[in-house]
């Protein structure tokens, strides 16, 4: 699963490190707008090594980011050009 996040709080979204549930929900529930979307992968069989896996795993990740984040662009430059159209009129 590859999940990301778009919107002005999209910052506010990151849980990682030493960060504990309980303060990030608070930062999250303060935090402006946030998208967050999730793309879904095929099952990697653990029949290689786990660094093997690990590799797999992040290349499968990172390709189902490029696929959300392109469509996120896209939405964002149908959005703008929306707005444009309304306010010129």
């Amino acid at each position: 699963m590859a999940l990301s996040y778009h919107g002005p709080g999209k910052s506010f979204a990151s849980y990682a490190g030493d960060d504990d549930f309980v303060s990030h929900m608070t930062r999250l529930s303060q935090a402006p707008f946030i998208r967050g979307r999730v793309a879904v992968g095929s099952a990697i069989e653990p029949k290689e090594a786990a660094a093997v896996i690990a590799r797999q795993a992040q290349a499968n990740v990172e390709s189902m980011l490029d696929l959300v984040v392109c469509e996120e662009r896209e939405m964002q430059s149908v959005t703008s050009v929306g707005d444009l159209a309304t306010t010129t009129n």
